[in-house]
């Protein structure tokens, strides 16, 4: 603000050579204008002060009874005033009683004597009841009895607030429904009682009414214009900003129910999904050092909702070089303007029923509420190569509660985009944005992700977790026994990841080079023991700067280490290709041996990592098809006209024996049906694929012979034994997963 000219003590005027600046919150505006200040010539608003204005928008709603309202209780008011008070409530409480809940209408009014003068009146006789008997200087028992003495004080500013929202709908073109006084029941100590729900818009004091320039780089005029009715804008400036690249995710929210942690009672009755709350925020801390570990050499900001935050830090394991801040605490910020990236994750996002609060409060006038979530309508997203993609996004109706909303949403996610300051960059040091939110935003994108691309690999969960990459999955397992159930998942995680032990860029689809990556330093060692065989892993420095003490801490006493040269360590050898059917199929009448000589020709268990082991009986096993049910001591088991076995094949892939909890609540113990040997083998060059559809041959890995499934989507199956049938876990579908087959040779339902 630009302060005028003012007397000094001696009462002359001293005009300086330039303008007084000072500087003063938004709230100020609207209350007098401390003396200090002086007059005030200009005002400059930097950024919107719409929402300092309003009076119960948010939060707990300002209520006042009906029987408040009715009150004889009127303070110090001399008796004309107290009657005409009385008279002017009595009105008042007489329409409203009549009226059903919802918004105060208009048309209610037509019959009653009120008018938007009267209305006035009230307001003004009842700031005059009010009693000053509080100062410094009180004593306990003082201070007392004047808070008793003021007790009708209570309903002062209440009372006033509804003779403004009377005021301004009975005034001429005003609205024909009141924004700023509705009538609803609320249960009390004494009952159910009727009562009024108030808003309302404080207005622009005196001292402050000046000629101003608001400056704002996303408000619309319309929510500005309630407070600066004469408002006009007189630039609307577009900037560009080559050297800010935005990345963002497209087909996920990341909203906080998917990452804050449940309570510990909502935990204790739900701990299912209290674990897929942590694994999902395990899942985001890696993905953030990634992040850290891509611009090593600068920082980054991450902002997301204030509980995922905390749990974040919370969590812990997070670089040096990572700054966290969450939603609605970053506008007009400026320490982080040389941040190398700014992460995004999540948006706040209000109900329609708060935003419509808001803008009733904003305007007066009330709001056809939705009684569902937003709509949805067409958008585009703006690429940096001119290109447009089709999109859809949150939408609501009203005008006002629509830039309200976006303000709130997809306005906020700007505002944290604009904390890198892109304007200002240039080749040198651009900023990089990972947007993982995906309402489309009024900015250019560099490019799209879905969230598949930003699913951490088994290196990033253990740089997450300890800074240190593990390529023996019993190691892993036994270093990090949070991320898999077992070794064995631990290894077949490794063997599925197709850029394992680390990623040359951050996100695969981005193709962004690798500019400041923190190296990792390969690290050779063995742990002390009798068959224990030399090992290699690989840390990152700045998560692990003692790779050694690391490594005794999490696996033991080690015979010998070794710290090398920054350079990943060598990825495991890959599975072999499958290998072709054998030429000819044996003869039908033969029978597998025992111990299954054609088991190393299967395709199946080499491509798929499966990991097979014999389950004899009195082995304990855990039932995934009931994983709350305590482990089991496998005893064989019979079909309609044959015997059990006494051996069945289990994939340790996702069979769970009893000290390999927790289960995977996704997969279900199913029974293989009997795949006879007998079938006749089916053409040498019809290949076995591993996924098995409805009729797919299939290379049986224990008979060496093809033959046709037609199951539903099963990952394996075999004969285990000739006079018997396998178990094997499969993803729950439904229906069931077994289908007849014809012709006969082939699987069918037991």
């Amino acid at each position: 603000m630009l302060g005028a000219a003012r007397p000094d003590q001696s009462g002359l005027v001293h005009s300086p050579a330039r303008p007084r600046e000072e500087l003063t919150l938004r709230s100020s505006l609207f209350h007098a204008r401390p003396k200090t200040v002086g007059e005030v010539a200009a005002l400059v608003v930097d950024e919107a002060a719409w929402r300092t204005g309003l009076i119960g928008a948010e939060g707990r709603h300002i209520t006042l009874t009906l029987d408040e309202l009715a009150s004889e209780d009127l303070g110090s008011l001399t008796l004309a005033s107290r009657d005409r008070l009385r008279d002017l409530r009595g009105q008042l409480v007489e329409v409203l009683a009549a009226m059903p809940d919802g918004p105060v209408q208009r048309a209610a009014f037509g019959s009653s004597k009120l008018t938007a003068a009267s209305a006035a009146e009230g307001f003004t006789l009842e700031w005059s009841r009010k009693l000053d008997g509080l100062h410094p200087g009180l004593g306990r028992a003082e201070r007392r009895e004047a808070m008793e003495a003021l007790e009708s004080n209570r309903t002062v500013a209440r009372c006033a607030m509804a003779w403004t929202a009377a005021r301004v709908l009975l005034a001429p073109g005003g609205p024909d429904a009141s924004g700023w006084m509705s009538l609803d029941v609320e249960r009390t100590r004494d009952g159910q009682t009727r009562v009024l729900r108030l808003k309302g818009r404080r207005e622009m004091a005196e001292g402050w009414q000046v000629p101003t320039l608001l400056l704002d780089a996303l408000l619309p005029v319309e929510l500005v214009r309630p407070f600066w009715p004469d408002v006009e804008l007189v630039a609307d400036v577009k900037v560009t900003m080559p050297h800010q690249h935005i990345h963002q995710v497209t087909d996920k929210a990341y909203a906080k129910s998917m990452l804050e942690p449940l309570g510990e009672e909502a935990a204790k009755n739900d701990p299912k999904m209290a674990q897929r709350r942590l694994n999902r925020l395990r899942d985001m801390r890696a993905v953030l050092v990634r992040e850290a570990r891509q611009w090593a050499l600068g920082s980054v900001l991450v902002v997301a909702q204030k509980s995922v935050k905390e749990a974040l830090l919370n969590l812990g394991g997070l670089p040096g070089n990572l700054t966290l801040a969450h939603h609605n605490a970053v506008a007009g910020r400026d320490e982080w303007r040389d941040v190398a990236a700014v992460v995004v994750i999540g948006r706040t996002m209000p109900s329609p029923a708060g935003v419509e609060r808001i803008a009733e409060a904003l305007t007066g006038q009330a709001v056809l509420a939705l009684d569902c979530w937003y709509e949805r309508a067409d958008a585009v997203r703006e690429m940096a190569d001119g290109s447009t993609v089709q999109a859809d996004a949150d939408r609501h109706p009203d005008p006002i509660v629509e830039a309200i909303r976006w303000q709130v949403a997809e306005g906020q996610v700007v505002q944290i985009i604009g904390r890198g300051r892109g304007v200002r960059r240039t080749a040198t040091n651009p900023v990089h944005v990972l947007a993982l939110v995906d309402v489309p935003l009024p900015m250019p994108l560099a490019g799209t992700l879905d969230a598949a691309d930003l699913e951490p690999e088994p290196a990033d969960l253990m740089l997450a977790e300890g800074g240190v990459v593990f390529v023996n999955g019993r190691h892993a397992w036994t270093a990090y026994p949070g991320l898999w159930p077992s070794h064995n998942a631990a290894d077949l995680a490794m063997r599925r990841s197709p850029s394992f032990p680390c990623k040359d860029t951050p996100i695969r689809k981005r193709r962004t080079p690798r500019q400041n990556g923190a190296g990792l330093v390969e690290v050779a060692y063995q742990v002390a023991g009798a068959g224990q065989k030399p090992a290699k892993a690989a840390a990152d420095p700045l998560l692990c700067p003692d790779p050694a003490a690391f490594l005794t801490a999490r696996l033991g006493k080690l015979a010998w280490c070794k710290v090398g040269d920054v350079t990943p360590p060598d990825p495991p050898d890959p599975p072999p290709a499958p290998r072709p059917p054998p030429p000819s199929p044996p003869a039908a009448d033969d029978e597998p041996s025992p111990g299954h000589p054609a088991r190393d020709r299967s395709p199946l268990d080499e491509t798929d990592g499966w990991e097979p082991v014999d389950a004899h009986v009195g082995m304990e096993v855990c039932d995934l098809a009931n994983p709350a049910a305590p482990p089991r001591k496998y005893a064989g088991f019979t079909w309609p006209g044959g015997p059990g076995a006494s051996t069945v094949n289990l994939s340790l892939g996702y069979v769970l024996l009893a000290d390999h909890a927790p289960t995977r609540p996704e997969l279900e113990l199913v029974q293989v049906p009997y795949l006879s040997c007998d079938v006749p083998a089916l053409h040498p060059e019809v290949a076995a694929y591993p996924e098995l559809g409805g009729g797919t041959a299939l290379l049986c890995p224990y008979c060496g012979r093809q033959h046709r499934h037609g199951g539903f989507g099963h990952r394996l199956a075999h004969c285990a034994d000739p006079r018997g049938r396998g178990y094997v876990l499969v993803p729950a579908v439904s229906p069931a997963p077994w289908v007849a087959h014809q012709p006969s040779g082939g699987c069918a339902r037991p």
